[in-house]
């Protein structure tokens, strides 16, 4: 498996369960897990799941699930031609049954290459696969995904420029909405918003960016930063279904926490998970449908772990990856 790392990319092979606990800590703690229960309800626009989790894994150029415990991991999405396909990002409908995703294919076994970079939406389960979009060849490539509101997809594309387009569920309606300078980690359901790192010019926050903002121009919503941290200390973050919280993934001197920040009021509050070994991690967060559950995967040259962590009781589960180049884990 190669290791890329755009937006958010690469994920796991096979997975094998390993629990574990954490001490608590006087401002919060990672206990031991809490069983949710198999009821759903609604939030604005989706369903909201409080029962076992869905997990969505990406091997290279596959989609696998895989349980909470990382087990009977089943292929549903194999988009392999050689060793130059990639699933570029994901996404699953705010109601479950959807799943959108990006795809890069470089073939060069002819007199001249052929580039396949799709936006591509399936089932649940893999089935009826089919195109939403396909980008002219070249070096721009598909970046974040979210699957929003309102039959709508919303999806940026990196390269030179990162610009924020909307297209229907249905292929049709395909718009240009925003652009900005910055890579974008995350969209929110509604299109509004946008997670963005700046590490220029002795910066190392988060932004979180209005597209509506300053007269459509777009504008900072809120700032995070995380001074004096390294920017590799900084993960990709997320926000949840609801767009009521936004998270951050990030090392702390070797411990892994999660910045949880409150989009109403424009506060955050930090979430100790537990203590990382290794240097350089990259760490991705991607929440559930709940809001309330984030599997934060850290990866190392030495291992990749990825943590379930429920922030509301402060507990988690985990599971060694058996490839140290899994990124990320989607859960829904």
């Amino acid at each position: 498996m190669k290791k890329i790392i755009l937006t958010s990319l690469t994920l796991t092979v096979l997975i094998t369960s390993c629990k574990k606990k954490s001490t608590p800590d006087p401002e919060d703690s990672a206990a031991v897990t809490t069983t949710g229960t198999t009821t759903t309800g609604t939030t604005t626009g989706g369903t909201v799941n409080t029962g076992p989790l869905a997990i969505y894994v990406i091997d290279t150029a596959k989609v696998n699930t895989v349980t909470e415990a990382g087990t009977n991991e089943t292929t549903i999405i194999n988009k392999t031609i050689n060793t130059s396909s990639y699933i570029m990002n994901f996404s699953t409908a705010m109601d479950g049954t959807k799943l959108v995703y990006g795809i890069s294919q470089s073939n060069f076994s002819g007199s001249t290459p052929v580039y396949t970079k799709e936006l591509r939406i399936s089932n649940n389960n893999g089935s009826s696969d089919g195109l939403l979009y396909s980008i002219p060849g070249g070096t721009a490539y598909i970046g974040s995904i979210r699957a929003g509101l309102n039959n709508k997809v919303y999806y940026t594309v990196q390269g030179a420029s990162n610009t924020l387009y909307s297209i229907n569920t249905d292929a049709t309606g395909n718009t240009q909405l925003f652009s900005w300078p910055s890579m974008i980690d995350d969209i929110s359901t509604n299109g509004i918003y946008l997670i963005s790192k700046e590490t220029n010019f002795g910066y190392n926050r988060v932004n979180i960016v209005d597209r509506t903002g300053d007269g459509g121009a777009g504008g900072i919503y809120y700032t995070e930063n995380f001074l004096p941290l390294s920017a590799n200390d900084v993960g990709h973050g997320c926000f949840s279904y609801d767009t009521q919280k936004a998270f951050i993934p990030y090392n702390d001197g070797g411990t892994l926490k999660l910045k949880v920040i409150d989009m109403t009021a424009k506060s955050s509050v930090s979430k100790t998970i537990t203590t990382i070994t290794g240097s350089f991690p990259t760490i991705m967060a991607k929440v559930a449908g709940d809001g309330d559950r984030v599997v934060v995967t850290v990866s190392t040259a030495i291992s990749s772990v990825s943590y379930i962590y429920k922030v509301s009781a402060n507990s988690f589960t985990s599971f060694t990856n058996n490839d140290s180049y899994v990124t990320n884990v989607y859960p829904f």
